[in-house]
């Protein structure tokens, strides 16, 4: 469809192109898009096949990439290093996700061609940071913490390309020259990931001098075990993850339905232990999600469906270089509404077509996409932008996630306790359970200006 014929309608494919979306959106000041290579057509499930969550992930989308020689090993913890710095609208990267891009401003292939030609160990390396842009000033607002990816897979005229998130980093906003951002070479100290804790011997057997039960709110392995199963009520149709209780916290961190500040806060945790206790927190109060610009209510977190190996979220790409993170759910309320026709073109998903969603209040949601033919399973699915969601209820995200991360408990007066797991550890989850009853409803004068703003330009 014509951008011409709406102003807050892409131009292409799952499209994406409304700039309300985390990404890229404002950036590329320095003009010079280059054109894009076609993409090549993606292998599609068959007739009466499910789609492939694997195939999904592979983001065929982008066309043919291919994987780059070598890896470089980690980088060593509390080190500082001069690193290209990516700058996300609204995207937290975590280690261990994947992140599509495409290099369509001059700026981009800068950073990232200064990757490539990095010595080790700082080869196809970067930072991504999230960032907010002003709309009265070009500077942008970096957050202090932010995440290495490497650069994993590229298309043969370097355009499009995957990277992958490795470790944790802190920016030193200090030492950035204030107003001017020199992103091709900015000092970040990789920050350290300490011992996972467990419940000591003396105090499982009860001879500490504090009862077992206070030591468990900081076993990282029991709190692993309690975030899987409150995930799971949230989310009863997504994959059970395996993996160690570090490589769970980030699983969460990428796949809550929540915002970007509160996931930002999740992403500075100090330890393991203290990120699987915010995640706990945010999982009791996770329940209706709302718009983030007018409170409606959209879809209940429990519709959240797995589409992609990544898990219900993921971020995907558009032609014109704008990531959207979006979680998808199976079915959305009444009140959402449905632009233009359906369009299988740059569709990120193969075998289904995409329409743009928005809320009644004029604010982009994110797509429907319906399967192009019969027989596909599931025939259609939604896919929202977490930047343009919030969770229903008097809770605000980012304030449990804060509370827990930075002192306090998180926990509200008005709670009655929330859920539990039933299954004789009841007195170790109240510790967790002192409040934060599920939420419901819409809440919050907070939101959504800025997305508004954003897509108000168009595509």
């Amino acid at each position: 469809m014509d951008s011409g014929e709406n102003e807050s309608t892409g131009a292409d494919g799952a499209a994406p192109d409304v700039l309300g979306g985390s990404g890229r959106g404002g950036r590329g000041s320095d003009g010079g898009a280059a054109e894009a290579p076609a993409a090549v057509p993606a292998a599609e499930p068959a007739a009466g096949e499910a789609l492939d969550p694997t195939m999904v992930a592979q983001h065929s989308y982008l066309g043919e990439v291919d994987d780059l020689e070598g890896s470089t090993g980690l980088l060593e913890e509390g080190q500082v290093y001069r690193l290209p710095v990516l700058p996300l609208d609204g995207l937290v990267l975590c280690p261990g996700n994947t992140l599509p891009l495409r290099l369509t401003f001059r700026g981009d292939r800068a950073l990232v061609q200064q990757a490539l030609d990095a010595p080790p160990p700082l080869s196809r390396l970067l930072a991504v940071v999230c960032c907010q842009r002003s709309y009265f000033t070009p500077q942008l607002m970096l957050q202090r913490v932010g995440c290495v990816a490497e650069i994993r897979k590229m298309g043969a005229q370097g355009i499009n390309l995957l990277a992958k998130g490795r470790q944790r980093v802190e920016v030193l906003l200090e030492d950035v020259v204030e107003g001017g951002l020199p992103l091709s070479s900015v000092p970040v100290r990789v920050l350290p990931e300490p011992p996972m804790l467990r419940v000591p011997r003396e105090a499982a057997a009860g001879l500490a001098w504090h009862p077992p039960v206070l030591y468990s709110a900081y076993d990282a392995w029991r709190l692993a075990r309690r975030a899987k199963r409150l995930f799971h009520s949230i989310a009863p149709q997504a994959r059970e993850f395996e993996g160690n209780p570090l490589e769970l916290s980030y699983f969460l961190l990428s796949n809550l339905p929540v915002d970007d500040d509160a996931r930002q806060q999740l992403l500075e945790a100090r330890t393991v232990d203290e990120r699987l206790r915010a995640e706990c927190k945010l999982l009791q109060a996770l329940g209706t999600l709302c718009c983030r610009a007018c409170g409606a209510s959209l879809a209940r977190s429990a519709d959240a469906v797995q589409m992609s190996e990544e898990g219900i979220s993921a971020c995907y790409v558009n032609s014109h270089s704008f990531v959207h993170d979006i979680v998808t759910l199976s079915t959305v309320s009444g009140g959402v509404r449905l632009e233009g026709g359906p369009e299988t073109q740059h569709s990120w998903f193969p075998g289904y077509a995409w329409q743009c969603a928005y809320c009644a209040c004029g604010q982009h949601l994110g797509w429907k996409f319906t399967a192009a033919r019969p027989g596909l399973a599931p025939p259609s699915f939604w896919g929202l932008r977490r930047p343009a969601l919030q969770a229903g209820g008097s809770h605000d995200m980012a304030t449990i996630a804060g509370g827990f991360l930075h002192g306090g408990d998180g926990s509200s007066e008005d709670g009655d306790g929330g859920w539990t797991s039933g299954d004789g550890e009841d007195e170790e989850d109240s510790l967790l359970d002192s409040g934060g009853s599920p939420a419901s409803g819409s809440s919050g004068e907070r939101g959504g200006q800025g997305d508004r703003a954003l897509a108000d330009e168009g595509g």
